[in-house]
């Protein structure tokens, strides 16, 4: 009995310390500009995210910007896309062992302008 509970002691920091808590807060994107004027191209919405990850606390690899995941939702946009509509940010963070992940996603309906 004291063996079981010696290692339950030992792997139970362990397996809290690979939980992900994840941390989000969105809201609809607002912006200015007459969007009167736009043809939506999908009802159905796409997402993609940018993130940076930070290793062992000091070592930051990738980039967190709104304009990075802008660009990455626009990699699988369909063909005369040129923005979003109902678009929506959130940002996202998850903690594991020795990494912390902080991410920018951001979700709409592919549109495009149309002409005055």
């Amino acid at each position: 009995m004291r063996i079981v509970r010696n290692v339950i002691l030992l792997l139970l920091p362990v397996l809290l310390a690979c939980c992900t808590i994840t941390f989000d807060a969105h809201g609809p994107f607002l912006g200015s500009g007459n969007y009167n004027k736009v043809e939506v191209l999908s009802e159905e919405s796409i997402e993609a995210e940018a993130c940076v990850n930070t290793y062992l606390f000091f070592v930051p690899l990738g980039e967190a910007t709104p304009n990075a995941a802008f660009q990455k939702v626009m990699l699988i946009a369909p063909a005369g896309t040129t923005g979003l509509s109902n678009a929506e940010i959130e940002l996202i963070e998850r903690w594991f062992l020795v990494l912390h992940q902080k991410c920018i996603s951001i979700s709409g309906k592919p549109s495009r302008r149309t002409a005055e």
